[in-house]
């Protein structure tokens, strides 16, 4: 018995600390096992947290941009609404001032033409319905004889492109003086004034090279050279004194149309 009892305690002696490790082991395994899910856990956290983040950057960026691209518009119909405004109001005193001063010429002039038994140039052709500038074309001519160097007068001008005037593009842009306005431009390099715009005229009225000064109501004072030839509506009493070239047939017809009250003076006849 005493035997059984030795042998019984030795036993104990060697399960006891056994089971003690194991149970310890276990807790360190729980405690490793715990520690590497909850550094998992913040890793993922910072992750969402960080992709938040960017998302709310990218969202800010993308509403400022919008908001600046609102703001641009804005300003750019604003401009606009300024310009035709401006626009107005500049035809509206071309218009004033016609009615209180180039009218009256006008009746004078063909008062006195008629009681000398003159007729104006060309068809005679005093207004027109086409404009985008007043409710009526003033067209005035300072007698019926040939224009001179100094002579002045006032009329309205129209507007033909540089791709005037052929279905076939290869004719495009040639003027009665050889000057081709297509591939050259709409300026010329006058070896005494310098660079100026280009016109068409009538024969009648004026020899090729001839310059003009011109006062427009809307695009100002510019000088312009007689290069090319004009249909039947062009010339001194006609329903236009001149054809300016512009960049295009379309940009003639949509954005120029018709200028009227426009004062010329010749400054030269020919070269």
């Amino acid at each position: 018995m005493k035997k059984f009892m030795y042998l019984l305690n030795i036993l104990l002696l060697l399960l006891i600390p056994t089971a003690l490790y194991i149970a310890v082991e276990n807790d360190t395994i729980s405690y490793r096992t715990n520690i590497v899910s909850s550094t998992k856990m913040i890793k993922t956290t910072i992750l969402v947290d960080r992709s938040n983040k960017k998302k709310e950057i990218r969202e800010e960026e993308e509403r400022k941009r919008e908001e600046e691209a609102l703001e641009a518009r804005r300003l750019a119909l604003k401009e606009e609404e300024e310009r035709k405004n401006k626009e107005a109001l500049i035809k509206a005193n071309a218009v004033k001032s016609a009615s209180a001063v180039t009218k009256v010429q006008v009746v004078e002039q063909i008062g006195s033409l008629e009681s000398s038994g003159n007729a104006l140039h060309g068809d005679g052709d005093v207004s027109s319905s086409d404009s985008n500038v007043g409710d009526t074309t003033t067209v005035i001519v300072g007698s019926s004889e040939k224009a001179y160097v100094g002579y002045k007068f006032s009329g309205s001008m129209s507007a033909y492109g540089r791709d005037c005037c052929s279905s076939n593009p290869d004719y495009w842009g040639q003027t009665a003086s050889g000057f081709n306005i297509y591939t050259n431009g709409m300026y010329y390099n006058d070896s005494e004034y310098g660079r100026v715009r280009i016109l068409a005229a009538s024969k009648d009225d004026f020899y090729l090279y001839s310059v003009i000064q011109v006062n427009d109501p809307i695009d100002g004072a510019y000088r312009a050279i007689v290069l090319d030839r004009g249909d039947k509506n062009i010339g001194i009493g006609r329903r236009f004194v001149f054809d300016l070239v512009v960049e295009s047939q379309e940009w003639a017809r949509l954005h120029y149309g018709v200028h009227r009250n426009v004062d010329f003076e010749v400054l030269r006849l020919g070269k």
